[in-house]
């Protein structure tokens, strides 16, 4: 694929999340994908799946791409997302507060898809 379409292929996914449609999932995230969390913990697409259903359960999360760089099989995103915390995020009970979660991957892609997400930054904060 060339940078441009890798570049559509992320957009698609982050547009995705960005109006609760988790199956956006399945069609840009390959079956063997993983996601290396900045913690040194590792998910699958299953994984990764149940941790992003836990935004956008909520009907205000929002979703901005903050930045993206693509140069051939490999690409670079930064995004902010943004909810009201209704269920719980990570370990800590449901606030009520709003949520701001600033992220930024590099990307691998294997046959059109997104093969792995390597984060590289994570600033959660509680507003």
């Amino acid at each position: 694929m060339s940078a441009e379409e890798n570049k559509a292929l992320i957009r698609r996914f982050v547009d995705g999340l960005g109006r609760g449609d988790l199956s956006v999932m399945d069609e840009c995230l390959s079956e063997a994908f993983m996601n290396h969390r900045i913690d040194g913990t590792v998910m699958d697409r299953a994984g990764y799946k149940r941790l992003c259903s836990v935004v956008v359960k909520s009907p205000d999360t929002q979703v901005k791409m903050d930045e993206m760089l693509s140069e051939g099989e490999r690409a670079t995103f930064r995004f902010t997302m943004t909810w009201t915390d209704k269920t719980g995020f990570m370990g800590k009970p449901p606030s009520g507060k709003r949520i701001s979660m600033s992220e930024a991957y590099f990307v691998g892609f294997d046959g059109g898809k997104i093969s792995e997400f390597i984060n590289f930054q994570a600033q959660p904060r509680r507003e």
